[in-house]
């Protein structure tokens, strides 16, 4: 899947064959999977395959130096790496069994947060449906109900009716401490009400 890094490298500009892209900081970061570097502030391609001279001299150590000349650059130019991810994973969540509010981790380490698709299930109590609110936490060992999470998103409210669901960003959602959820009857972070069960749920990270 094509998309923006979501970890830019440091760059380094300089003449044709001498400046660099550092990125020994994106994890798990291969030269062949590098579409295109565009300098958003010059308003110019810096980078792009199969593209004559805007091709790199050597990779290596995470550091590929550049064929494009980008004397006068600066360091802190706004750039934009477009990179063919793969291997995004999908973490299928079917709560059929009884449900609880324990929160379950997705990743114990950093993640990025491509999606999430659901399937709710609506329940009629006679006076209105159970509803369900699903959190997502950038942690590994959120404390549910103290733990602030930095996505809410409605599976059911109490009409039978689900809001138009969150848009995540095409770059997606960097997650620096874990990613984790849980689902919880009411929307307040604060809340541990126990939600009706049977909810599907698919997230898709890496």
């Amino acid at each position: 899947m094509k998309t923006i890094l979501y970890t830019n490298p440091t760059f380094t500009p300089a003449a044709a064959g001498a400046g660099t892209l550092n990125f020994s900081s994106v994890p798990n970061f291969l030269i062949n999977r590098l579409v295109a570097v565009i300098n958003q502030t010059q308003n110019v391609i810096i980078y792009a395959t199969t593209a004559p001279n805007l091709g790199y001299t050597s990779f290596g150590s995470g550091i590929l130096t550049l064929q494009a000349n980008t004397t006068g650059y600066s360091s802190s130019d706004s750039l934009i790496c477009i990179y063919d991810y793969d291997g995004i994973v999908s973490f299928v969540h079917d709560e059929t069994a009884t449900p609880t509010v324990a929160p379950v981790v997705v990743k114990n380490s950093k993640a990025v947060l491509f999606g999430v698709n659901f399937t709710p299930v609506r329940i009629d109590n006679g006076v209105g449906c159970y509803s369900a609110y699903l959190k997502i936490y950038n942690t590994n060992s959120p404390a549910v109900g103290t733990t602030v999470p930095i996505l809410t998103i409605c599976l059911v409210d109490a009409n039978g009716n689900t809001p138009a669901s969150y848009k995540i960003p095409a770059n997606g959602i960097v997650l620096s401490g874990g990613l984790s959820y849980v689902i919880t009857a009411n929307s307040p972070y604060t809340d541990t009400t126990v939600p009706q069960g049977g909810h599907t749920i698919t997230i898709n990270y890496i």
